[in-house]
């Protein structure tokens, strides 16, 4: 298996991991607990990536992942309003709502592709042992995004 698409599965299952922790945790996240987890990101990268260069574009990278999941909320938010106002209109037909899922759909797409993006620069970027490093802050900011947003519906 080459390293990439291990990399990229290491990911998935982070996400998964902290989606289930989001969902099992009693704590409430807030906007700025993850803001907080992307900061100590990036510190950590500045601290693990010794090449100045290469620790730029990794910050910069975060940066693109926050400001993802930033709009991933938002867009969430968005489609949970449509759908309510929809609901609420006796009259709806269902290929309104069927247009909403379509949209919903591809907006979900959308960010997914962009963080599919996001994560093979960042493991391009990376060695394997400077990836290994940033495990724990790569694994806590996405916990804390993840938590965020499921919390703004």
């Amino acid at each position: 298996m080459n390293i990439l698409l291990a990399k990229s599965m290491q990911l998935a299952l982070l996400l998964i991991m902290a989606v289930a922790l989001s969902a099992c945790s009693g704590r409430k996240s807030t906007e700025e607990d993850a803001a907080q987890a992307f900061t100590d990101m990036r510190e950590e990268i500045q601290l693990v990536i010794t090449d100045q260069s290469r620790s730029q574009q990794a910050v910069e990278l975060v940066s693109a992942l926050e400001q993802q999941f930033s709009k991933m909320g938002k867009s969430q938010q968005q489609s949970i309003a449509d759908l309510r106002v929809l609901n609420r209109n006796y009259n709806a037909t269902q290929l309104e709502f069927d247009m909403l899922i379509a949209r919903t759909e591809a907006t979900i797409a959308e960010h997914h592709a962009e963080l599919v993006r996001i994560n093979r620069e960042f493991v391009q970027l990376t060695t394997s042992a400077e990836w290994e490093q940033l495990v724990k802050s790569r694994s806590k900011a996405l916990d804390a995004a993840l938590t965020n947003n499921s919390q703004g519906s």
